[in-house]
């Protein structure tokens, strides 16, 4: 076997040996020991390995602890858009490797970046809402966006500029008079024409990145802005559909959203691939993938190639967990780095796609069509008993 594969099953055996809830998900799917993963490992069966569902780390559910090793790191939080996050164990090296992922995607998208606008909670709120998810435990948890914001930090050659800041006092009224214990959000409107000026005026390419919701709000404003000739828009995290952690809005048509865009910040039409990106990532999987804008299918196309770390992205069927070659599937993420604080060498997650195109082993080339999918679960222990191969704790639902 390759080096890949041979990483891969050297994580799925200690998946086997630690974590209870996966040894009993490999017998029910018939393979009882270490050799039967590694003839499906040879014969590139992929969808034939047991995945665990991104269900499984609710907190909801219960069963996040039971997932972890007994190494030293820290909980990663999602940002709970259903006010239900995942909670997943992560040591410093799946640190490094999460942060490095979506590194690489961004300088996929441009390979120099000199100024990159974060459209999202810069990192001292970020350091904040991380405390609201501190378990009674006494570990320490850390909301997972803070990973790509160092991502982006990282890649800015000349400027990292946050965008967004907390309004206190109107967070304190709508606390405790509306009873809404959300945080009110702003946009740095002068820290925003400040760097489309310094851009414009020294030839730098300059990156709107982050929260597609905060974008579409400035880009609707009906502010004028200093036109940059070399600007980018790079989307994450979702929010297409209008909600995105504490975040509340209406749905984004994307095309419209690209019209306007180009509009406004004088972006070619005829360069709207080149100019828009979009990023996919999770939080309990260190993966990160990016798409182009495809004007003819009216969506971000996303490619696997050359993504960080290694990973085999494959489609299966949500009810039979056929591999899918071609058409609607839901995703699953199988690469052996980036697990060395939770059982996630193998993960399911709870959106359906579109495969467009794969490599000859079944694992996909392009994608594109993210949705994400309802899925009605059981919680608590009694649930174990009754997880199938594809990590499902109850009956499954799409919207």
């Amino acid at each position: 076997m390759n080096d890949f594969n041979n990483q891969l099953l050297a994580s799925l055996k200690r998946q086997m040996e630690s974590i209870d809830i996966y040894k009993k998900m490999c017998e029910k799917c018939g393979l009882s020991s270490p050799a039967d993963i590694e003839r499906t490992i040879e014969s590139a069966d992929w969808a034939a390995l047991p995945a665990i569902s991104d269900r499984m780390f609710k907190r909801s559910v219960g069963l996040f602890s039971k997932l972890k090793y007994n190494v030293p790191g820290l909980w990663h939080v999602s940002s709970s858009t259903s006010g239900d996050p995942s909670y997943v164990w992560r040591t410093e090296q799946d640190e490094k490797v999460i942060q490095e992922s979506y590194a690489s995607c961004y300088r996929k998208a441009k390979a120099g970046i000199d100024i990159m606008l974060g459209f999202a909670p810069g990192m001292s709120m970020l350091d904040r809402m991380s405390k609201r998810y501190d378990l009674a435990d006494g570990t320490t948890t850390k909301v997972q966006s803070i990973l790509p914001t160092l991502a982006a930090k990282e890649v800015a050659k000349k400027q990292y500029v946050d965008m967004i800041k907390i309004n206190i006092p109107k967070t304190i009224w709508q606390t405790k008079v509306k009873k809404i214990p959300r945080p009110v959000l702003e946009l740095k409107t002068k820290d925003l024409q400040a760097a489309l000026t310094t851009a414009a005026t020294s030839g730098l390419s300059i990156v709107f990145g982050a929260s597609v919701i905060f974008i579409d709000q400035v880009l609707r404003s009906g502010a004028s802005f200093p036109i940059a000739k070399d600007v980018l828009v790079l989307t994450g995290a979702g929010g297409w559909d209008g909600s995105k952690g504490a975040l509340q809005a209406k749905p984004i048509d994307k095309p419209a959203f690209i019209e306007n865009a180009c509009k406004i910040l004088g972006i070619p039409g005829s360069e709207a691939e080149s100019r828009f990106w979009d990023n996919y990532g999770v939080t309990e999987k260190a993966f990160s993938c990016i798409g182009h804008w495809d004007a003819a299918r009216k969506d971000y196309v996303y490619s696997t190639e050359g993504i960080s770390p290694e990973t085999k992205v494959i489609a299966v069927d949500l009810v039979t967990g056929d591999l899918v070659k071609n058409g609607k599937g839901v995703i699953r993420l199988i690469s052996p780095f980036g697990n060395e604080g939770a059982a996630t060498a193998i993960m399911q997650e709870s959106d359906e796609i579109t495969v467009l195109s794969t490599n000859k082993d079944g694992s996909i080339k392009e994608f594109m069509a993210i949705k994400r999918i309802s899925v009605k679960d059981q919680a608590g222990e009694e649930s174990v008993d009754k997880i199938g191969c594809a990590g499902h704790l109850g009956n499954v639902e799409i919207k």
